[in-house]
């Protein structure tokens, strides 16, 4: 249950990567663009990048004001792909959580 909880705060509290990182992936062979800008506190990346068979990704981060990554989206070949939500994440692992806590009460009754 210890665990559970590490990985419930891990995603309430971790950045899971932020900007500064983004920029530094830019100096990877693979990496061709980055951009960056912010929005209604947002702060949202794009990067772009050729994939091993040679296809072209489009990676979108958005991260909160405090450069926590809220979520990533991938695009290839004109398919959207949800990689990351936070919000998601946090729900799937409370959960998880509170189905522990529901097995543990009914094993000790």
């Amino acid at each position: 249950m210890n665990e559970l909880l590490e990985q419930l705060y891990d995603e309430m509290y971790s950045p899971k990567i932020t900007p500064e990182e983004l920029v530094k992936n830019i100096q990877l062979e693979n990496y061709f663009g980055l951009n960056i800008t912010k929005s209604n506190g947002e702060i949202i990346a794009e990067t772009k990048c050729y994939l091993p068979d040679e296809r072209i990704a489009i990676y979108t981060y958005t991260f909160d004001e405090k450069k926590n990554l809220n979520s990533l989206t991938s695009l290839v070949d004109e398919y959207t792909e949800t990689l990351y939500d936070r919000k998601n994440a946090i729900n799937e692992k409370y959960l998880e959580l509170k189905n522990l806590l529901k097995e543990n009460t009914k094993a000790a009754v």
